[in-house]
């Protein structure tokens, strides 16, 4: 999927690496530190990616918060009642699974 967006995140690094003349010193010492470069911020694709990241992280968690809070009240308990859903949920590994997680303190 990232792959579909690498054209816009090529966008976006190359706004803030190259055309950003106001960041260009703050580029260069980035560069010039000695662990910087290892994460790659001078690749147009990573440094979009990194801002776009930054920037949908609190929409995408709001909006995921939003949607398992509605799932659990309304789809969880009709996905519960399937037949298939209680097959899965008595097998051996989802059993143990309970055990382990229960082991660490979840509900």
């Amino acid at each position: 999927f990232a792959y579909l967006l690498d054209p816009l995140f090529h966008t976006i690094g190359y706004l803030f690496l190259v055309e950003m003349e106001s960041l260009r010193a703050f580029w260069t010492s980035m560069y010039n530190a000695p662990i910087a470069p290892l994460t790659r911020f001078n690749n147009t694709v990573v440094l979009g990616s990194l801002v776009s990241a930054l920037v949908l992280v609190v929409p995408v968690f709001s909006g995921m918060k939003k949607f398992v809070v509605a799932y659990r009240s309304h789809i969880g308990a009709r996905i519960e009642k399937m037949k298939i859903y209680q097959a899965i949920s008595k097998s051996w590994i989802i059993q143990w699974y309970k055990k382990i997680r229960d082991i660490g303190g979840g509900s």
